[in-house]
């Protein structure tokens, strides 16, 4: 009744499965696919620091252009613009630093992974934006104020020449920016990297902010020099949206926040199993580029374990094959609805390992009873039901042989705990060595023989608990093999010729 579980680190899916400390571990094929991961792992630290090493030097070159064009243009717009290509540098070393750390392969000390790492460099880059947001509101204001009291020296007739040479510097960096961001972007895509994603954005705000400085600078010259510190104080808004943006972002997967999109894709490879009665839980998470996923499925209780492991495996290896960005599926399965007090129920109950020993002893404590082949015990909330097999004498009569069983389903259904029993002869052993049938003692009331009407290997007798026929003062026998049962048959209506004959 308890739910099992089934647990698949790094991608990893696997043919069988193997119990450590109360849960299944795939090991079929993990090694293999963790190898696979590593190498994914390595190809996208590559593009992803290429791409970032291309930004920083590109952050180097605006920076310093930006700079001495605000500087000689007196353009305030154009130096928040060069500082915020500086704080472009900064984001980059972060990324770097993030991205190196957060590939790393899961370690003793880190068994999840270091996905958070690059969560963390997410964080930091939108807590970068946000300040040099900050600082270049509180710039542009500055000379907002020096505008207006006539001391800045945009009020004074500008410099053409320099003026187009600013704008000039504003188009390179617009062009260079949104290539670059373009570039980040598509990596980010490809390896599901936040930090990147982060980056990219910090791009894209710089080429914005392009724009609006030459827009200022351009405002200026046609004799508008308020509009170029409104300009740069506009940049520091959208900057400052930004930050806040990918810093909420970050921080909600620090905390554990669910992934939505990734949840709903899980749920849709889960129904597509037929076997899956009901989902009780779906959770997802990030783990930097990796998203974790844990699930709690409800099947038949009549299925196996070694069935439900096939369900929870089956549902493992379509979830990886299907979200590619989900490195860990760990599968629960239960047969209980979701509910806590069925689930006490089910605890207040003895083990299957002491059920089943009484079981065990009820039945081979019976003369007729040779051995005892399987017992299953099934927890349901209301009830606790017994399936055995039992080996009984071979040359004995069906009757006598379901006489036997009822008696040991009586035994059984007395032991504690145990509400229903279905007993099964089990006759594999009908048969000699060489192949030949045992012979069978005739029944006492003069039935004919039943040797030559027993099936092959396999077929038995069930007898199950409650109301039913008598036959000989015993619950009549359920028989599963349709030759059995006709012996059964022939049995009987021998035995009504003889009651016959006797009158």
């Amino acid at each position: 009744g308890s739910a099992r579980q089934w647990r698949g680190r790094g991608g990893g899916a696997a043919t069988g499965a193997r119990w450590h400390g109360g849960h299944g571990h795939s090991h079929g094929q993990v090694s293999t696919r963790e190898q696979l991961q590593a190498i994914r792992d390595d190809e996208h630290r590559r593009k992803a620091l290429a791409v970032t090493n291309v930004g920083a030097v590109v952050n180097v070159a605006l920076a310093a252009a930006k700079g001495v064009a605000g500087v000689v243009a007196h353009s305030p717009a154009l130096v928040a613009d060069a500082v915020h290509s500086l704080s472009d540098l900064v984001t980059d070393a972060v990324t770097l630093w993030a991205v190196h750390f957060g590939r790393q392969p899961a370690d003793e000390g880190h068994p999840y992974g270091h996905g958070r790492f690059e969560t963390l460099g997410a964080f930091s880059v939108g807590a970068l934006l946000v300040v040099a947001s900050a600082g270049m509101a509180a710039h542009s204001f500055t000379a907002l104020l020096a505008v207006m009291d006539g001391s800045s020296p945009l009020v004074s007739a500008p410099n053409t020449a320099l003026t187009l040479g600013a704008c000039a510097v504003a188009g390179a960096s617009i062009v260079l920016k949104e290539g670059l961001y373009r570039w980040t972007m598509e990596v980010a895509r490809a390896t599901h990297s936040q930090v990147l994603v982060a980056n990219a954005w910090h791009h894209r705000s710089d080429a914005m902010s392009s724009v609006v400085a030459m827009g200022g600078v351009i405002a200026s010259l046609w004799g508008f020099p308020m509009l170029d510190p409104v300009a740069g104080m506009a940049v520091a808004a959208m900057i400052g949206q930004a930050g806040v943006k990918v810093a909420a972002s970050s921080l909600r997967e620090l905390a554990d926040g669910a992934d939505d999109d990734a949840i709903v894709r899980v749920r849709g490879i889960i129904d597509a199993h037929g076997e899956v009665q009901d989902v009780q839980r779906l959770r997802a998470r990030r783990m930097g580029p990796y998203v974790l996923v844990d699930t709690r499925v409800r099947v038949s209780r009549k299925l196996s374990v070694s069935a439900a492991h096939a369900v929870a495996e089956s549902i493992q290896s379509d979830v990886l094959r299907g979200v590619p960005q989900v490195s860990e599926v760990l599968v629960g399965v239960t047969t209980l609805d979701d509910d806590d007090h069925a689930a006490e129920q089910i605890a207040s109950h003895r083990s299957h390992t002491e059920i089943a020993a009484d079981v065990v002893a009820a039945a081979l404590a019976h003369d007729g009873v040779r051995d005892v082949a399987h017992t299953r015990v099934h927890f349901e909330p209301q009830r606790v039901s017994v399936e055995l097999e039992i080996f009984v004498d071979p040359e004995q009569t069906i009757r006598r042989a379901a006489r036997v069983a009822s008696a040991v389903r009586r035994s059984v259904e007395a032991i504690d705990d145990v509400d229903e029993a279905d007993v099964h002869l089990e006759l594999d052993d009908v048969f000699g060595s060489d192949g030949s049938v045992f012979p069978h003692a005739e029944a006492a009331e003069g039935a004919a023989p039943t040797s030559a009407a027993v099936g092959g290997s396999g077929d038995s007798v069930d007898v199950r608990g409650g109301a039913g026929d008598q036959v000989g003062g015993a619950p009549a026998a359920s028989v599963t093999s349709p030759v059995v049962a006709a012996s059964a048959a022939a049995a009987a209506a021998a035995s009504g010729d003889a009651a016959k004959g006797a009158r």
